[in-house]
């Protein structure tokens, strides 16, 4: 963190704090926290570059004046900026780690990350007003700081310059929450504090001035008057005095942007006016609107982003959910089902926009406003298709779920080859009905009738746990019939991927698998489903670094595929980042409901932290979609703890590893015991996975956890150890599942458990240097 360039004086008791050379000189505050040199001082304190010996770090130990700490709500203030400023994560706003107390005077403080770099306000001052490229590159880092916060309950209310922070690297900080305020239930936080209206005057929304009440679109009027001052090197407002500048809003229109600067598009002058409305209703709507209004202002000039400010993500503004199609007679079925698939993933690139794809179907007599409701959106796709012979015909329409307004209708005919088309332009016409929505440029060979009904019967089979074996030979067979079309082929891709996981499977699968991948890649590598397929291959190679590296570049070309957050899911929760991956793959469950592995990793993770209420929910959920899947993950929970009612009896799935897998928890859970024979027939199992395969790993972390449950400590260690053998990644599984417990201490378990998180390492790297 930084403070205001021009510090005056240094804080009470650490008058001689600040070192005189660059050793180690300075004091050493609440014995821990050397201060190394003055960063600055503001209004509020002094901010020194410090370095924190425990844990040989360097951090901002901001201090808060005396003067400043005597008047009275000061310190309840200094608290607050810690406690808010902790509540929001995000990698442009600047984290805050710890207050505490030093001296006999009880000065206050508090440490925060440092950041290398210069306000923006010094930038402002040593270049004027900056290139449209880099001021939407600036501002829409901010939205995204901005949408991180609200989303946290928290506004800002001192969005400025010198509160924005350019590190070397490029990445853009917010700082400073001393005035922020949590935006209450009610949504009537107040715009004044004890002291009067707090905020700085030029920067000011007019319900501040008034003292009205505020929520998050206070921030946007501040971004606003940011973002004119960026573009132009002036304020929209001009006055003798700060108060004046603040007052002059409230009766009087900001001076034209397109006058001050007539070469800027006028798409980014729009978004500029819009953030300064007089009336919050006359604002966007959020944060994550304005950053995508931004991005798509700049998308449509020739401007070029400079590589020294990387382009943040752009949290979803708008939530739309694509209901099932009705079929015209039960023969067209497979076109209505599979065509909501296509749909799903063309829809998942658009920008600006959560798309819930396979939301299921209505309840018996719901509306479609209780629908969209239910579903957490606010527009809904619905529509129809229709096959006549050897032609089609389709109607989609797009409806707001608050009151069922139409807002776009298109009838779509053809012949059955030219179904994929619907997709493409429905997708499109979407994007284009919703504001602050954005779609690439998507073109793709039509292909035969033939591979068109193969690949959305394949589509609407891969729905359900049941078909998937029976959608890998369409995908395969239609794939066979059009091998140039990246999407039919990425689908192939993917399933051979799956599919390597599978016990039994051919061995030649993960080459097949990285072929068809490679592929994808060269027909289309800026469709999200190509990179994809690579991380599925990467993923069952045993890659987990490229593999993440793989579904983040697809997170940022389709914003709503849901196998990306699941995947990424997956990968986080067996590198023990709790957070991190329940936030995944919650968003994928939101976006297909029916994925079952997601649910599975989220009913491992809340188990792990003893959640049992939430492992239902997962359990819930799972059911409605496999009673397979359910018993399978069901019996091993009550393994661990969990209730007896999970488990519902034996299953067959039709592979003979996983029927045993099954019949041998069972025995295991229901009896508390297993004979020879069953040892035997659990040993021969693993033995008949390859040595190094998923597989083989995830049996002998089944026969650990048995021999550990059912008392037999040694052999549950051997067990342990040879998966760790096997090439096991699973960190959170080795520190948390409940019946390694009675094993975890000893010393080869906890050797072992060093082995598996250097592992795990790479892939959390990865992530944490790719995400926004």
């Amino acid at each position: 963190m930084r403070a205001p360039e021009h510090a005056e004086t240094l804080a009470a008791g650490l008058e001689d704090a600040a070192p005189t050379s660059g050793a180690e000189s300075g004091v050493l505050v609440a014995g821990r926290y050397r201060v190394l040199e003055l960063v600055g001082s503001g209004g509020m304190g002094t901010v020194y570059k410090a370095h924190d010996t425990e844990l040989d770090e360097i951090v901002a130990l901001k201090t808060l004046r005396r003067e400043v700490l005597d008047t009275p709500g000061a310190l309840e203030r200094f608290k607050r900026e810690v406690k808010l400023a902790r509540k929001v994560t995000h990698r442009s706003i600047a984290r805050v780690f710890d207050v505490g107390e030093a001296g006999a005077g009880g000065e206050k403080f508090l440490t925060m990350e440092f950041v290398s770099g210069r306000s923006l306000g010094r930038v402002l001052s040593e270049r004027g007003a900056l290139p449209p490229s880099e001021v939407v590159s600036l501002g829409t880092a901010i939205a995204a700081a901005l949408a991180a916060a609200h989303a946290a309950g928290v506004v800002h209310r001192d969005l400025k310059p010198d509160n924005v922070l350019i590190e070397e690297s490029g990445r853009v900080v917010l700082t400073d929450f001393g005035v922020a305020r949590a935006m209450e239930a009610g949504g009537d936080a107040r715009a004044t504090g004890a002291g009067g209206i707090v905020g700085t005057p030029a920067y000011m929304a007019p319900e501040q001035v008034e003292g009205a009440a505020i929520d998050g679109r206070t921030d946007l009027y501040a971004l606003g008057v940011l973002l004119f001052e960026l573009l132009t090197g002036e304020l929209p407002f001009e006055g003798e005095t700060p108060l004046a500048v603040a007052v002059v809003r409230l009766v009087r229109a900001p001076r034209e942007l397109a006058a001050l600067r007539p070469d800027l598009p006028a798409a980014l002058v729009e978004v500029v006016k819009r953030a300064l409305a007089r009336s919050p209703e006359g604002r966007f709507a959020s944060a994550e609107a304005l950053g995508a209004a931004l991005a798509s202002a700049v998308s449509t000039t020739t401007l070029t982003r400079p590589a020294s400010i990387p382009p943040p993500s752009i949290v979803e503004e708008r939530r739309i959910a694509v209901v099932p199609f009705r079929a015209a007679t039960p023969d067209d079925v497979w076109m209505a089902e599979g065509l909501v698939e296509d749909l799903g993933d063309a829809l998942s690139m658009l920008h600006g926009v959560r798309v819930r794809a396979r939301a299921g179907a209505p309840t018996e007599g719901e509306d479609l406003r209780a629908y969209g409701r239910r579903n957490g959106v606010e527009a809904l796709v619905e529509g129809s298709v229709q096959r006549e012979g050897e032609r089609f015909r389709a109607r989609l329409r797009l409806v707001s779920a608050e009151d069922g307004f139409q807002i776009w209708a298109q009838r779509f005919t053809g012949t059955t080859g030219e179904l994929l088309r619907v997709s493409d332009e429905a997708a499109r016409a979407i994007a284009h009905a919703l504001a602050g929505a954005t779609a690439p440029a998507v073109s793709r060979p039509a292909p035969s009738a033939e591979a068109v009904e193969l690949y959305l019967r394949a589509k609407q089979l891969s729905a359900s746990f049941s078909g998937l074996e029976e959608a890998g030979n369409l995908f395969e067979r239609a794939a066979a019939l059009a091998p140039d079309d990246p999407r039919i082929l990425s689908a192939h891709a993917i399933m051979l991927a799956h599919e390597v996981f599978r016990p039994g499977a051919p061995a030649d699968l993960v080459v097949r698998a990285r072929q068809a991948a490679e592929r994808t890649m060269v027909l289309a590598p800026h469709q999200p489903e190509s990179h994809v397929a690579m991380a599925r291959f990467h993923h069952a190679s045993g890659d987990d670094v490229a593999a993440m590296q793989a579904l983040l570049r697809a997170r940022v070309l389709g914003p709503s595929v849901a196998e990306v957050d699941d995947l990424i899911g997956r990968l986080l929760s067996e590198r023990d980042m709790h957070e991190q991956a329940v936030r995944h793959l919650e968003r994928a469950v939101w976006i297909q409901p029916t994925l079952l592995f997601a649910r599975v990793d989220l009913s491992r993770l809340y188990a792990f932290r003893g959640d049992w209420g939430e492992v239902e929910r997962q359990l819930a959920a799972m059911r409605r979609v496999s009673a397979e899947h359910q018993a399978l993950v069901g019996a091993r929970l009550v393994l661990w703890g969990g209730h007896p009612d999970w488990i519902t009896g034996p299953i067959t799935t039709g592979n003979a590893g996983i029927d045993v897998y099954n019949e041998l928890l069972l025995r295991g859970v229901r009896d508390r015991r297993l004979d020879d024979t069953a040892w035997q027939k659990l040993d021969t199992l693993v033995a008949g996975t390859p040595p190094m395969s998923r597989p083989r790993r995830l049996f002998t972390q089944l026969m650990a956890e048995l021999r550990s449950a059912l008392g037999h400590l040694d052999e549950g260690e051997t067990a342990v150890l040879r998966a760790v053998d096997a090439g096991l990644v699973d960190l959170a599984w080795m520190r948390h599942c409940p019946v390694l417990a009675p094993i975890r201490a000893r010393p080869a378990i906890v050797a072992a458990t060093a082995v598996v998180a250097e592992r795990a390492r790479g892939a959390a790297d990865a992530y944490r240097a790719g995400i926004a």
